[in-house]
């Protein structure tokens, strides 16, 4: 019983350092405008290249309309005003306005002047509906993917744009070897804490959503039994880490390993800063060890509203998660 209330008080440790900013969102950091910008002027260059093919050859702009649509479909049809929004909303309306014409000067400028045969335009297309089955620049895919899907984070990954981590032979694995699925718009990085495998944040890295995967060693063995006998009727509760509020959970198992999830939020401090968060801790039980996955939101105290609506995106979006984790050499 008391390795099922550690797992839960890990956690919390584990993720209250999450950033605290708007809802889903990217954020207003120079960094995400870098990105957003860059995925911006990606969208601009693909759109008036597969336009001046269209207008010099003719006979392309079949296939020219098949990958303007098969795009599209991938990225969504208005996923270039989408980033538009997001980028306005961080440098305000007029700004973005100054910003748009210069780069669309430029990049019209460019494809306007540079040489382009028949068979180069034939390639482009080519690269277009690549693009659309996800061969994107790696530092651009995250931008479309989160935009596209930042009110529905689950879709993404019911739309299989994941990418999968493998634990095998990472130092902090203890020997566990499994694999899981998140979404590609959540960016990976190793924990700074010694039992955090592996944590990935929202919106291309810049949302206050995370997911994390701990392992640790629990001394004992923890059976089914004892969970079920921790998790019946009000004994989940007792797993709520301090000072936060039970929402709920129960029993649960993966790859038939037995565990349990817990639904809570809280108001914490951390470095003399006032958060609120709202979290999923699944744990599951193998032999003496024991891998957490966790989900949350984490915002200041003013967007406590906000936060709770962001968290049933991830109560949609968590359990795909879980049930993507396969445990290697068990059978």
């Amino acid at each position: 019983m008391h390795m099922l209330r550690r797992s839960a008080f890990a956690f919390l440790l584990a993720v209250s350092s999450a950033p605290a900013v708007a809802d889903f969102s990217f954020g207003r950091s120079d960094e995400a405008m870098v990105g957003l910008g860059k995925a911006y002027g990606y969208l601009l260059g693909q759109d008036y290249t597969l336009k001046r093919i269209a207008t010099l050859y003719p006979a392309l702009q079949a296939p020219v309309k098949g990958a303007e649509h098969g795009f599209a479909a991938a990225y969504g049809s208005s996923i270039k005003d989408t980033l538009a929004t997001e980028i306005s909303a961080a440098v305000g309306s007029e700004a973005f306005g100054q910003i748009a014409t210069r780069m669309e000067s430029s990049v019209v400028q460019q494809i306007n002047t540079a040489r382009l045969t028949q068979d180069q335009a034939v390639k482009f297309i080519a690269e277009v509906n690549s693009r659309a089955k996800g061969e994107v620049d790696a530092s651009v895919r995250p931008f479309l993917l989160a935009a596209r899907y930042k009110d529905q984070p689950a879709r993404e990954f019911s739309a299989k744009q994941r990418q999968r981590f493998d634990t095998q032979g990472h130092p902090k694995s203890l020997g566990l070897n499994l694999t899981l699925d998140v979404p590609v718009s959540w960016v990976g990085a190793e924990g700074e804490r010694p039992h955090i495998v592996q944590k990935w944040q929202s919106m291309a890295g810049f949302g206050q959503q995370m997911i994390t995967l701990d392992i640790r060693n629990t001394g004992a063995k923890v059976t089914p039994q004892e969970i079920k006998a921790q998790v019946d009727g009000e004994g989940i509760k007792s797993l709520t880490p301090p000072d936060s509020t039970f929402i709920n959970g129960g029993a649960q198992t993966v790859e038939t390993l037995p565990g349990y999830w817990l639904d809570f939020s809280g108001e914490f401090e951390r470095a003399g800063v006032k958060i609120y968060q709202v979290a999923r801790l699944n744990a599951f039980f193998i032999g003496e060890q024991a891998f957490l996955v966790s989900c949350a939101t984490t915002v200041g105290l003013a967007d406590k509203a906000q936060a709770d609506k962001d968290f049933v995106k991830l109560q949609a979006l968590c359990p795909l998660v879980v049930n993507s984790i396969v445990v290697k050499d068990r059978w």
